[in-house]
């Protein structure tokens, strides 16, 4: 199989496993949110942000052994191979065993550290600890997915999670129904990841991709050594892609909630769905990439490279534009407009025996006043059963049917709680039935600020999609001209720049954290201009001896488009405003899409990247493919080796 086909094989069976992702993500979250509160929500989402910090562990070697296969590939039967695989094995199952040690030790701190409720803190040490478990099974054997990827068949590897990932949703949405509420994730985690493994393995063996009997050689020291060298480098660039990508999570919960964790994990979706369909572009040529530079075909390499980066950066200008439009809006209709309703779900009740309690104390006026604005029936009832079990559950949804008619009254709960001196909510003057219904929902959180979730820390604005969109744009570029940097083992500097990134972004996030998620975002995209977005491009100038005019027409269909799209962006964001969330998504993303789209086509290729796509379409589309394209019949792709 050709190297081209290989890599279109990975790149189909890359968006066939997004695909799946996508549509894992669309079931599991609305899934989760239904059985679960923000806050338990939250705590995954949590643990899921010391998995990546735990994965540092690896200190770069699984990476670092990836691209040293690929050195040794040409001869299996050398033993260098073989060892280079055996070495992988160890490193793997030594830094399970440490994860597994380290997550454990950190799982008995983590909850005291982040201020967790008392109540929340087993949950969040044993799912923890049960997560680095997981990632010590997946360490040890990780190796079989690096042969497959040095060899570019990352198509079992694709279709192998794709596979995985149904899988999971059936098992999470067995434990949600039984009662298991956030370990549902881990145990399907668990499941997922063994499943996983061997698909792996035995894709190897199919293959014929490992050492044949007498060939498999023996890890050495030396062996060892330079898997290490190589890590080295790979583990400082990787802490600091770590501290910019991975370090939201643990800052919302430090600094303002998890219920705020919640906002980012859902809200980010749609936004890491977009960076993962454009990095693909870039990854799954990044075993061919190592092998020219192995193969010394450099002429080949600048000519695929340049190739890669136009298209990616076109792309992510196309896919910003769509999402700074539409994100919003899907949010709001993928949850159920959970984080835009003034009204409290059942699970919003977060300590609901504590709230219990809080009516039949009584302490004061505005607690008193809430009371009798409840149902007869429901004060009845919190005052004759015992409150555990199916009876807690059935009181916490009285208490929020109650609560919400309470919400939804005409008349301002804000006054009467004032007079009770708890609550700092203001009375909208707007008249917007709406508008007061918040206030209502805010005064209520003010009075039971341990047993309600707090709704502020769980609103997303429309700011937020717009700096994301931008920095879409820019690490699109970062991803394609740091990571070929990464493949030909000469990192230099740059395995500084992202850590020294990484801490900026935290130092400015910390400062910065009373102005919420946006003040976050903001940090990020200055972090990335400041550092790694133009470090990147001269970089790649060196690499390749171009001049900053060459270097420039890289970028230039990029530009085109944008020029292109922006005035209707603009537009669509002006003629959507108050409309449905529907009417939104579907008219106003659906026509920056289809503009979006077109202007890719006819502005964001170059000349030579077009006739090559009409060369290599099949005979019967390469008409249609040349009109839309606006070329002319004689022109063809010209060969890089010509």
């Amino acid at each position: 199989m050709s190297r081209f086909r290989r890599y279109a094989h990975s790149l189909a069976s890359g968006y066939v496993l997004l695909g799946a992702n996508m549509l894992f993500t669309l079931a599991s979250v609305p899934l989760a949110l239904h059985y679960l509160s923000k806050t338990d929500y939250g705590l995954w989402a949590l643990v899921t942000s010391f998995g990546g910090y735990l994965a540092l562990v690896d200190f770069g070697l699984s990476a670092s052994i990836a691209r040293i296969l690929i050195d040794h590939k040409d001869d299996p039967r050398g033993g260098q191979y073989g060892a280079i695989i055996q070495t992988g094995i160890l490193v793997g199952a030594a830094q399970g065993i440490m994860v597994l040690a380290l997550g454990s030790l950190l799982a008995q701190f983590a909850g005291g550290w982040l201020e967790i409720a008392p109540e929340m803190s087993p949950t969040l040490q044993w799912l923890l600890i049960g997560q680095c478990a997981v990632m010590a099974l997946s360490s040890a054997f990780r190796t079989f997915s690096n042969v497959l990827s040095a060899h570019q068949r990352f198509d079992v590897v694709n279709y192998g999670q794709a596979i995985v990932l149904a899988f999971s949703l059936a098992v999470m949405w067995v434990g949600f129904a039984c009662g298991l509420g956030a370990y549902s994730f881990l145990v399907a985690h668990a499941g997922a990841t063994l499943i996983a493994v061997l698909i792996n393995f035995v894709g190897c063996r199919r293959l014929g991709l490992l050492p044949k009997r007498g060939e498999w050689g023996r890890p050495s020291w030396k062996s060892f050594k330079g898997v290490f060298a190589f890590g080295n480098d790979i583990f400082i660039y990787s802490l600091g892609c770590q501290l910019i990508n991975f370090s939201q999570g643990i800052l919302l919960a430090r600094l303002i909630g998890l219920e705020a964790v919640t906002v980012w994990s859902v809200c980010t979706r749609v936004f890491v769905l977009l960076q993962q369909t454009i990095y693909r572009l870039f990854d799954y040529s990044s075993s061919a990439f190592a092998e020219m530079i192995v193969r010394n075909e450099r002429v080949q390499l600048a000519w695929r490279f340049r190739q890669i980066v136009l298209l990616s950066s076109s792309l992510s200008v196309a896919a910003a534009a769509v999402f700074a439009l539409s994100n919003k809006a899907f949010v709001d209709i993928w949850t159920g407009g959970r984080f835009e309703s003034p009204l409290l779900q059942a699970a919003d009740i977060k300590a609901p025996t504590q709230l219990i309690r809080r009516f039949a104390d009584r302490q004061n006026v505005a607690t008193q006043h809430v009371w009798e604005r409840l149902s007869e029936s429901t004060r009845a009832y919190l005052q004759s059963e015992p409150m555990a079990g199916s009876a807690l559950d059935a009181a916490q949804q009285m208490l929020a049917t109650d609560l919400n008619r309470i919400i939804k009254s005409d008349l301002s709960l804000s006054e009467n709680l004032t007079s009770g001196g708890q609550s700092n909510a203001a009375v909208s003057d707007s008249g917007n039935p709406s508008s007061l219904a918040w206030v209502n929902r805010h005064a209520l959180e003010d009075l039971f600020p341990q047993e309600l979730a707090d709704s502020r820390k769980a609103r997303w604005v429309t700011a937020n999609d717009l700096l994301l969109a931008l920095w879409l744009v820019l690490t699109v570029s970062v991803h394609a001209h740091t990571g070929l940097v990464g493949q030909a083992k000469a990192f230099g500097f740059m395995r500084y720049i992202f850590f020294l990134e990484g801490i900026a972004f935290i130092g400015a996030s910390v400062l910065l954290h009373r102005w919420g998620i946006p003040a976050m975002l903001g940090a990020s995209v200055a972090a990335t201009l400041a550092f790694s977005f133009f470090y990147g491009l001269w970089r790649t100038r060196n690499y390749f001896q171009l001049s900053l005019r060459e270097l420039a027409s890289w970028h230039q269909p990029a530009a085109k488009l944008a020029l292109w799209i922006l005035p209707a962006a603009v537009g669509l964001g002006w003629l959507t405003l108050g409309w449905s969330p529907l009417l939104k998504l579907t008219v106003g993303g659906g026509a920056m899409g289809v503009w979006a789209s077109w202007g890719v086509i006819r502005y964001g290729l170059d000349e030579t990247l077009q006739a090559e796509i009409v060369r290599r379409s099949p005979a019967r589309f390469r008409t249609i493919a040349r009109r839309m394209l606006g070329l002319t019949r004689s022109e063809g792709a010209p060969s890089p080796r010509a």
